[in-house]
């Protein structure tokens, strides 16, 4: 986050303190002393600062932010990870790979998963999109799964993965 976009949140002084927060490495007695220096504890009038009303919602919001940018990384890598086990599961030559991948993918919970993403400019399977498979929709891929589960032989000892 730059100057500019915290002065949005903050005017001057505070802008920059916020900054100063968001910056990799923070030392919180560095940027209390850099900000609070002279009479009384700089680290004491820092979490003054921060909890006053304008300062918290500042806080608070870039904080939100944040954990709401985490949540999208993590969706974004559970998508990348069923379709590589969709791939898994698809292949001819592996059974118990496919087998494995099949379990793994009827684990994952589809309240939690992101809606599909759009590939390319033509959509799924589309030029410059993803291929045929990432288009089946969720009955497809079950039907898919039930076959292989069907097919595959029994492990020994009767285990699951």
């Amino acid at each position: 986050m730059t100057e500019r976009t915290t002065a949005a949140l903050l005017p001057g002084r505070d802008a920059r303190i916020l900054a100063d927060l968001l910056s990799p490495g923070a030392d919180l007695d560095a940027i209390a002393r850099r900000h609070f220096s002279g009479r009384g504890s700089p680290l004491r009038r820092l979490a003054s600062w921060a909890s006053r009303p304008r300062s918290a919602a500042a806080l608070s919001a870039v904080q939100a932010l944040a954990d709401g940018r985490a949540r999208l990384v993590v969706s974004r890598a559970r998508a990348d990870a069923a379709g590589a086990l969709l791939a898994l599961a698809l292949d001819r030559e592996d059974k118990e790979l496919a087998r494995k991948a099949c379990v793994d993918l009827l684990k994952l919970d589809p309240g939690e998963a992101p809606a599909p993403p759009a590939f390319g400019p033509g959509g799924p399977g589309g030029p410059g999109g993803a291929p045929d498979s990432a288009a089946m929709d969720a009955g497809a891929v079950r039907s898919l799964l039930e076959k292989l589960g069907a097919r595959s032989e029994p492990v020994s000892g009767g285990g699951t993965p």
